[in-house]
């Protein structure tokens, strides 16, 4: 049972006041989307080293932009597949809250996950042969061995209804935070294993999805999780194998605070220079899509000049669509039209909007270590 007046949880409060930080930060911010894209693309890669994947940020920016994989590491498709199963989860989530959070959801989480590893063994469906966690393919060495096949249903179950499911009770004293059912919710999917692999990156899915279910800014936590890898691994044994909370409960803490402060941190950064860059187009016009471009590649940091086009396009039409109806214009009168600065291509015409920007990849690079 998870000591919920421990003094363990001596840090959640620093931890809760950190999300409201990181929640107010990103109310005041604008074209935040455009920076959770990459925060997002971060935690994917992240989450996928713990794992042990080699691809890097910028080897998963190119990758997406290219759909080819000449010169990268084999397994950022892996990762690719993370980002995949991540922005489902937000978008579901977004539009359906809490309720959208049951054992189906996590099935399509695992399927988008792991759907290259289909001919192997079930996607999306609970796991059919027992696995372990140990230094060798032997059982006899298991450090752990999960429920067996059969208990697997039950288990998770059991974890929708006390925790993805949970509403307190009229009698209930103790009513568990966000941050205390996000820590049983991951702690119990990794204790079940319900699944033949992906068990990791699906559990740590999970956390961000469960915070922006409750309206908080999806956080992403692998990193700080990458860093402590060592002391993340033995806090979940202490939980699976001693029953002891204390250590895991500790380095949550200590990561939601940390993966808040460094959310803000980039976030402010990446603004910052998109402020600058707009600063040296301020001779386009205001509506151009050159004006525009700026904030794209905040979240776009690796593209190709047709994938520039059409997605200033598209941001370019969501605008018109929610903007008021605008001046009526007379029989005959042309719209305003930007400079064509000597030097300063558009963005039709640069070839160099297939590549990163030096000072954002630097940004970028610097804050995925």
């Amino acid at each position: 049972m998870l000591p919920l007046s421990s003094r363990h949880q001596a840090g959640f409060p620093k931890a809760h006041a950190a999300l409201g930080r990181l929640q107010g930060t990103l109310k005041h911010l604008a074209n935040t989307d455009m920076v959770t894209r990459t925060l997002a693309r971060r935690e994917a890669v992240m989450s996928s080293q713990i794992e042990g994947t080699k691809s890097d940020l910028h080897q998963l920016l190119t990758y997406e932009a290219t759909h080819g994989t000449g010169g990268l590491p084999a397994d950022v498709r892996i990762t690719e597949r993370y980002v995949a199963a991540l922005q489902h989860g937000l978008e579901r989530v977004r539009v359906g809250g809490r309720a959208v959070r049951d054992l189906a959801f996590i099935h399509e989480l695992h399927a988008l996950l792991m759907q290259d590893e289909a001919t192997r063994f079930p996607v999306g469906a609970y796991r059919e042969t027992q696995v372990w966690i140990g230094p060798t393919l032997r059982i006899e060495d298991a450090t752990f061995v999960p429920a067996p096949p059969a208990r697997v249903k039950g288990c998770m179950e059991e974890m929708a209804a006390s925790i993805l499911k949970y509403a307190p009770r009229e009698d209930e004293q103790a009513v568990p935070t966000v941050l205390s059912q996000l820590a049983i919710a991951h702690a119990q999917f990794e204790t079940i294993h319900p699944y033949h692999d992906g068990n990791g990156r699906t559990g740590r899915l999970l956390m961000p999805l469960m915070l922006a279910a409750e309206g908080y800014p999806p956080l992403y936590l692998s990193g700080a999780l990458l860093r402590a890898k060592s002391e993340y691994y033995a806090a979940l044994a202490s939980v699976q194998l001693q029953g002891e909370w204390g250590p895991w409960l500790e380095l949550l803490g200590h990561a939601v605070v940390e993966s808040c402060d460094e959310s803000i941190s980039i976030a402010e950064d990446l603004l910052a220079l998109a402020e600058r860059w707009e600063q040296e187009l301020r001779n386009y016009w205001a509506h151009s899509a050159t004006r525009r471009l700026p904030r794209f590649l905040i979240g776009h940091p690796v593209l190709s000049v047709q994938q520039a086009a059409t997605g200033l396009r598209a941001r370019g039409e969501r605008r018109a669509q929610q903007s008021t109806r605008g001046r009526h214009r007379e029989p005959g009168e042309r719209a305003p039209v930007g400079p064509r600065v000597p030097g300063h291509p558009s963005v039709a015409a640069s070839r160099s909007a297939a590549r990163p920007s030096p000072r954002l990849r630097m940004t970028l690079a610097s804050s995925a270590v």
